[in-house]
């Protein structure tokens, strides 16, 4: 799970390759099965970090560039 973190947190902050991003996300998926509790999840990492996970995989799953990245915080 840390991995996905910090693949998130580099998402916004220099932006990360896509497909090394959706692979992060897939391993954390392979953890954190159930929506509510990746909703919990993505709620604690915005408040402790500002970074929300949600916005970056949005915006790897709906891009087709092979970066996502640099991401502006909301």
């Amino acid at each position: 799970m840390v991995a996905f973190y910090t693949a998130v947190e580099t998402a916004f902050v220099n932006g990360i390759d896509r497909q090394l991003f959706l692979n992060q996300y897939h391993d954390f998926k392979q953890i954190v099965k159930s929506k509510a509790e990746e909703k919990q999840l993505t709620k604690k990492f915005l408040k402790s970090s500002g970074f929300d996970m949600y916005i970056a995989v949005k915006a790897a799953q709906t891009t087709s560039k092979k970066r996502v990245g640099p991401l502006v915080k909301r």
